[in-house]
């Protein structure tokens, strides 16, 4: 798994349980890190996932979901500012960026879960905007701790550009001989302004993801959610997580890399460099948490 790349200590496996777990450090924080069951996707299986590890490992504190996702593209955003002071502007979500779940106003939600069920039987873009009452549900709210990291994190990104993750992304890169997380050369059907370029570094992104236990695979439908709620991610675990936290008393954050733009063009070669990048920024969150 990418997050394994970005660890400061060896991985080491946890026994004595019927799940998998994973040990080790980031900052001199410890981490125990729990891959959903092979081959399983959705809130059922993250929420299976984190009630265990909560029932097991009661001195878990926060519960980072981290992975991948499909991004909103936004042709007339400059990328390089993803917020401007005083007003939200959705920003350019490229292949190989990284989203982190981050409200866009205070007191508003970082994600939002909603029913894909009931978005098949609505023809229009209008329709979707009329019907959002019922297609949206309630979101949990996230972590107050990693949330003020982010907040320190994107402070940090948006006025001096500090990047923390490039140099583990890097790091890894060069020790892994495979070139499995390399980013792709291309993709086919997406011009650069929708991907990153050989030489770029990924743009991090604040916003608000949203959840559904199915794929978004439908570019008009994917562009009438976001336009309505200033969407700027797509995935499918976030709300199984959120739910089952909350449940165990726990607070969580969701950090996701973009490996597909959440229409009818899915492919799958952006999945591990997303994965990548998206491990070494939820390190340099944890870096801004205060405590062991």
């Amino acid at each position: 798994m990418a997050v394994f790349g970005v660890l400061d200590t060896d991985v080491k496996a946890h026994t004595g349980s019927k799940h998998n777990y994973y040990l080790g450090e980031m900052n001199g924080k410890k981490v125990v890190i729990a891959p959903l069951p092979v081959g399983r996707t959705g809130k059922a299986a993250a929420a299976g996932t984190v009630a265990a590890l909560c029932n097991e490992v009661s001195s878990i504190e926060l519960v980072f979901m981290v992975g991948i996702c499909g991004g909103v593209p936004f042709e007339n955003t400059k990328y390089d500012k993803a917020i401007n002071p005083g007003e939200y502007k959705r920003p350019n979500v490229r292949l190989g960026d990284v989203i982190v779940s981050y409200p866009i106003k205070t007191g508003g939600p970082a994600f939002l879960e909603f029913d894909y069920g009931k978005i098949r039987d609505i023809d229009t873009r209008e329709n979707i905007k009329a019907n959002l009452k019922d297609i949206f549900k309630c979101s949990l709210r996230l972590s107050n701790k990693a949330l003020e990291a982010a907040r320190t994190v994107k402070d940090l990104y948006e006025n001096i550009r500090e990047t923390p993750w490039e140099g583990d992304i890097a790091a890894f890169q060069k020790k892994d001989n495979t070139e499995k997380f390399a980013k792709p050369a291309s993709e086919s059907g997406s011009s650069s302004e929708f991907q990153l370029k050989p030489d770029e570094a990924p743009q991090v992104h604040f916003g608000i993801i949203a959840s559904s236990d199915s794929v978004m695979r439908n570019a008009e439908v994917r562009n009438a959610i976001a336009e309505a709620e200033n969407i700027i991610g797509f995935e499918m675990e976030n709300a199984g997580v959120a739910t089952a936290a909350d449940m165990e008393d726990k607070r969580c954050m969701f950090v996701r890399g973009v490996c597909d733009h959440s229409d009818e063009g899915k492919e799958k070669s952006w999945q591990p460099f997303a994965a990548l990048a998206a491990a070494a920024v939820t390190k340099s969150i944890i870096a801004k948490i205060p405590g062991n």
